[in-house]
Parts: C-alpha cells; sequence; structure tokens
C-alpha cells in the first residue's frame, strides 16, 4: 500500500514510477489546522504499477497517537473508511483539526489484503506572520499588521490607515505613502506597532524615496535621500 500526495503526482492517477515511493523514511506530513488531508492510496504490485482489481475493497485510516486521547481527528473523528475505485482509495476531503504543534501516525489499512502503511502527521504550528485564536492560525487582513504581546508571542492585529503614511497587507508587508519613510532600525522589528513607531513624514517630500517594502528586509526599506 502506497500513499500519494496530489501535489507530487501530475496528473494523481498517472502511471508509475509515483514520486511518493522516493519519498525519506520516517518523512512527517505537515498541515495546518483545518485543512485538507489530501491523500489518496494506491495498491500496487511489485513494479510500483497500480492495480485496479481491487475496486470497492474498503481501507480504513485511523490516527494513532502516543496519547489516549489524541487531539488529531479527522472529520472529528478518529478512523475514517474509503472505497477503492479505479484502482485508488479517496481520503483527499478530510477535514483534519488538532492542537498546533501535535503529532501523531496515520495507519492506512486493507484488512482483506492484510497491508497496510503509515505516515507520520503534525499539525503546524502558526508561523512569523499569523497568530493563533481557537486553536487556528489567522492571518492579519489587508490593512493590518501583525504585532506581539508583552512575551513577545504574535497575538492579533494593528491597523494602519492610508492617512498614516503607510498602507498595510498583512504580516509586516507595506507600502510608504510619499511623504513618509522609515528609520533604518525598521528592519529589525518583528511587530507592526514597531514599524509604525518608526515612521516619520518627511520634512520635504522632494527628500523621500517611498517604495513597497516589507519591514523585515532591511535591504527593501524606504529611506530617506541623503
Amino acid at each position: 500500500l502506497v500513499l500519494s500526495l496530489p501535489s507530487h503526482l501530475v496528473p494523481v492517477a498517472a502511471a508509475p514510477p509515483f514520486d511518493i515511493m522516493s519519498r525519506p523514511p520516517g518523512e512527517v506530513y505537515a498541515l495546518s489546522n483545518g485543512a485538507r488531508l489530501g491523500l489518496y492510496c494506491f495498491v500496487l504490485d511489485s513494479l510500483g504499477t497500480p492495480l485496479c482489481e481491487f475496486d470497492k475493497m474498503q481501507i480504513s485510516v485511523t490516527v494513532q497517537e502516543a496519547n489516549s486521547s489524541p487531539s488529531i481527528l479527522l472529520d472529528s473523528r478518529r478512523s475514517q473508511h474509503a472505497v477503492f475505485e479505479w484502482g485508488r482509495a479517496d481520503f483527499s476531503l478530510l477535514s483534519v483539526t488538532g492542537d498546533l504543534g501535535d503529532s501523531a501516525t496515520l495507519t492506512f489499512e486493507v484488512p482483506e489484503l492484510n497491508i497496510t502503511a503509515q505516515l507520520g502527521i503534525t499539525i503546524e504550528q502558526c508561523n512569523a506572520y499569523e497568530y493563533e485564536r481557537d486553536g487556528f492560525c489567522r492571518l492579519c487582513p489587508e490593512g493590518e499588521l501583525i504585532v506581539k504581546d508583552n512575551n513577545g508571542v504574535n497575538s492579533g492585529c494593528i491597523s494602519c490607515l492610508p492617512s498614516d503614511g503607510i498602507r498595510c497587507h498583512g504580516g509586516l508587508a507595506l507600502d510608504i505613502n510619499e511623504g513618509y519613510w522609515l528609520a533604518p532600525e525598521a528592519a529589525r522589528c518583528d511587530s507592526g506597532d514597531c514599524v509604525l513607531a518608526r515612521l516619520y513624514q518627511c520634512e520635504e517630500v522632494s527628500a523621500c524615496n517611498s517604495a513597497t517594502t516589507n519591514a523585515t528586509d532591511p535591504l527593501a526599506q524606504a529611506m530617506p535621500l541623503a
């Protein structure tokens, strides 16, 4: 039994060789909380050819964790089933939920053939431009920047208006309006309030050079012209 990631196969039902067969042993499949599982299963022969004679045969997938009460669930259940059709069992639309950073093993089993396969899975932590809310990673929308709390943890978003000299695009991506500039130390900012505190209006508009920038990139800063 070989698991196949649609992103590794173009098309998914293409003839072998399957890219999935060359995945390193022990590789962990990482997903954001609430994402679709996106996995298919094939029964292959010794040459890696999909076998279609097992159509209508049932296959199960079960979440196994060291914790007796696993947080990772598939469509709110610990176990799900599918049926082979045209040599492929489709688990791609299952919704994966769990605690951020939690890991488990997915065990796929075809009882009638006495074959199994396992795949490690983990729920990704929020990245540097996301914040956690209700167990899910959120992105700041257009018009806002990410901010941190007193412990340095991403906690939400801060609004910035074009009238303040800046246009924000979520994360730390921004445009600086004509007539404004960012101080050099803004390149070290990892929070939107830090960026906004280092935005200044030019005394002379002609002395500033404004451009689209990301406050974390020191090479992309909109700086006053010498």
